[in-house]
């Protein structure tokens, strides 16, 4: 086996990593999706190391940028295959129980929010929308009693 030169970096990933950059400072929101849909595309197929965090967050960004449009189920679907590609990874965990709060599925968002903060227990985010999607749920119990993990 022949492992790669540090001296003579994966030229794919710098360019994948310049795409990332492109598209994290997009112009509009259609022009972040599109080079988000660019990333999936072009490194999706790719056998190489890195390709699951790169791809991987292409389509947890390119479900934020479709949540950002209203397109929630079209998000969701991003979601899901960011978290089967990275499952180490909270943030569209994290993203989807954003977009199933926002369809009005709280058990389900409260349910992501939980296993955000199962994995990092001092997620800020992850206790906000979890005390966020609790409240949206008209139950008879308490914020603090429902937010217990």
């Amino acid at each position: 086996m022949r492992w790669p030169s540090l001296l003579m970096p994966d030229p794919d990933l710098r360019e994948a990593a310049a795409l990332l950059q492109r598209a994290l400072n997009a112009p509009s929101v259609d022009a972040e999706e599109a080079l988000w849909s660019e990333v999936i595309k072009r490194y999706g197929g790719m056998d190489k190391s890195w390709v699951p965090d790169v791809v991987g967050r292409a389509w947890g960004n390119r479900g934020n940028a479709r949540s950002r449009q209203g397109r929630l189920q079209e998000a969701l679907s991003d979601y899901n295959t960011a978290i089967a590609i990275c499952p180490w990874s909270v943030d569209p965990v994290l993203n989807r129980g954003v977009a199933l709060e926002a369809l009005g599925r709280f058990e389900e968002a409260v349910a992501d929010y939980r296993a955000v903060l199962a994995a990092a227990p001092s997620d800020p985010a992850g206790w906000n929308n979890l005390g966020n999607a609790t409240g949206g749920d008209a139950g008879g119990e308490t914020h603090i009693q429902r937010c217990r993990v």
